[in-house]
C-alpha cells in the first residue's frame, strides 16, 4: 500500500475488504467500453486516467469469482489518488460500497452521473439513500441531497 492509501484508514478497509474478505462479491460485469465510459465521459476523468485505472487492477491477485472492474471503477472515482478528479472525499463508505457491487452498467454510469454532479455542490458526503432520492426526483442538482429523518 502506499502512503497515500495509508493517510485514509477506511479507504485502506475498503480496498481491503474488497480484494481479500467479502466472500462472493460481485461487481459490474464490465468491460472496457463501459469503464472509459465510467471514467472518461461520466466523471471526467482524463483518457491517460481511464487507461491507468483499467490496467492498474491486472497486478492484484483477486480470489476467483471476484470481477477486477471494480477496482476499474473505484480507481477512477479516485480511490488511489492518482486521478485527475477524486471523488471519494465526497462520498459515503455505503455509497463506495454501492458502486463496487453494482451489476448493472447502465446504474453504474448513472450512479457516476449522480457522483459528478453533485459531489461538489451538495453538504456533507453523498449516501446511497441521496443517490436514491436524486434518481427517483428527477436527477437534478436541487434533488442531490434527501432530506433527513429527525
Amino acid at each position: 500500500m502506499t502512503d497515500k492509501m495509508a493517510m485514509h484508514p477506511v479507504i485502506t478497509v475498503l480496498s481491503l475488504l474488497l480484494l481479500t474478505v467479502a466472500p462472493g462479491l460481485v461487481s459490474a460485469q464490465a468491460d472496457e467500453d463501459i469503464a472509459r465510459r465510467f471514467c472518461v465521459d461520466v466523471l471526467g476523468q482524463s483518457k491517460y486516467d481511464a487507461t491507468q485505472c483499467f490496467i492498474k487492477p491486472k497486478g492484484f491477485k483477486i480470489s476467483a469469482g471476484k470481477d477486477q472492474a471494480v477496482l476499474t471503477y473505484l480507481c477512477c472515482l479516485g480511490l488511489f489518488n492518482d486521478v485527475t478528479h477524486s471523488y471519494t472525499p465526497y462520498m459515503s463508505k455505503d455509497l463506495i460500497m454501492y458502486v463496487a457491487t453494482s451489476e448493472s452498467a447502465s446504474n453504474l454510469l448513472s450512479v457516476g452521473r449522480f457522483i459528478r454532479q453533485c459531489s461538489k455542490i451538495a453538504a456533507g458526503k453523498l449516501t446511497q439513500n441521496d443517490y436514491a432520492y436524486w434518481q427517483r426526483l428527477g436527477k437534478s442538482t436541487r434533488f442531490c441531497k434527501a432530506p433527513r429523518k429527525k
